[in-house]
């Protein structure tokens, strides 16, 4: 009886457990909420979903498992397209396929001639204090573990400005939506400025996928292809389908804007 009294005594000045916070992305198991789909409203828009690089010699980054990123863009247009075409209320067209290698002029003169309404260029970004971590065939593979996020750089100059700014705010506030988080710009001092929506970012590069197209277009650099962690959520299907579905909402929210829903876009943009 001495001892039921000692333990229940005890029990009540026992610490509560502090809650497990969920886990961040990259994390395994850091959640990603694809947004429900809007309705579709006007005629029917086409989208150019392009891959970054493969175009001559240019392959573009190596990421942290050795994966080069004309591959993956293509491996990531390929499957955004599938998924998007499935919903039937785009019209997608790819800027290359398997073994083509277009030069990016004459993937802005395809799409011209399709009267492609928005073009989406796909890279992989390259940031942060990078090391040495692997070698494949005596190349050494870099790897990061703390810039994770993505970005959507735009063009902030010329005719198109203001409509390639709220393609930019678009795409950057589904993805954030969706749960993938976005890249504060610590690494692009001088070559990328940040925009008021987080995640968009003004390019003051001289990059022709920006300001050849006649078309708004912008650049999704989808991850960090050093950063380990994100890497490897890249290659899971929950994480391409959350991507196709943030790219879905963003797209209707830009090429298909409800007339009477003020919110159906980022605060500031043009259509």
């Amino acid at each position: 009886m001495v001892l039921l009294a000692l333990t229940l005594a005890f029990a009540d000045e026992a610490p509560v457990p502090a809650e497990v916070a969920a886990p961040v992305w990259p994390s395994l198991g850091a959640p990603l909420s694809p947004p429900p789909q809007r309705p579709a409203f006007g005629p029917r828009k086409t989208v150019m979903l392009s891959a970054g690089h493969g175009t001559g010699s240019n392959i573009g980054n190596i990421g942290a498992h050795g994966q080069i990123e004309e591959e993956t863009t293509l491996e990531l247009a390929l499957d955004l397209a599938e998924r998007l075409r499935a919903l039937d209320r785009f019209d997608v067209v790819l800027s290359r396929r398997e073994g083509e290698r277009p030069s990016y002029q004459r993937r802005v003169d395809r799409a011209d001639a399709l009267g492609v309404d928005v073009l989406v260029e796909l890279h992989t970004d390259v940031r942060g204090d990078i090391y040495v971590w692997a070698f494949n065939a005596n190349r050494p593979i870099y790897r990061v573990d703390d810039q994770p996020g993505f970005s959507v750089l735009y063009r902030d100059k010329g005719g198109l400005a203001e409509r390639r700014a709220s393609l930019a705010r678009t795409v950057a506030t589904s993805m954030a939506a969706a749960g993938f988080p976005p890249y504060d710009g610590e690494n692009y001092t001088g070559i990328y400025e940040p925009d008021p929506t987080p995640g968009a970012f003004q390019s003051r590069r001289y990059l022709f996928m920006l300001r050849k197209p006649t078309m708004p277009s912008v650049i999704v650099e989808l991850h960090n292809a050093v950063d380990y962690e994100e890497s490897l959520r890249w290659r899971e299907e929950g994480t391409k389908d959350a991507f196709a579905w943030a790219m879905a909402d963003a797209l209707t929210r830009y090429l298909y804007p409800d007339p009477d829903d003020p919110t159906g876009r980022p605060e500031g943009g043009e259509l």
